[in-house]
């Protein structure tokens, strides 16, 4: 009956955010960042601009990016920010010379294409995994 009490992993964290987010972005939510897919890649420029001014979260984000190819998404789950707030910051650095952004193209599926991913190769693919 103890353990029913027993203070959760969450209440121990010490990384919980408490800053809202409309104040991170300075009250932005819509512009640039609506076009970044969650799934572009971002890495820091090597050229390794002063950090002086740059908020807490957008050094968090740099810092992960200085050691990986990181996702807007993976961003997002190690920052504890929401998607859109990320896609701001990430936006603002990028905007400021920090972060390469490597969007990714869009696979047609229409016909072949030089890859030779067609519509009825994904749609195998899918149905091999919900056989699973």
């Amino acid at each position: 009956m103890a353990d029913d009490f027993a203070p959760s992993a969450l209440d121990n964290d010490d990384d919980a955010y408490t800053v809202r987010p409309y104040t991170v972005t300075g009250g932005r939510v819509a512009g640039q960042a609506d076009g970044l897919a969650l799934e572009a890649l971002v890495t820091t420029r090597t050229e390794g601009k002063p950090q002086k001014g740059l908020t807490p979260e957008k050094k968090k984000i740099l810092q992960l990016a200085a050691e990986d190819f990181m996702s807007v998404a993976e961003l997002s789950a190690h920052c504890k920010l929401p998607l859109g707030v990320v896609r701001v910051l990430v936006t603002d650095l990028s905007d400021n010379e920090y972060l390469t952004i490597h969007a990714t193209a869009p696979v047609s599926l229409a016909v072949e294409d030089r890859s030779g991913i067609t519509r009825s190769l994904l749609e195998s693919v899918l149905d091999g995994i919900a056989a699973l």
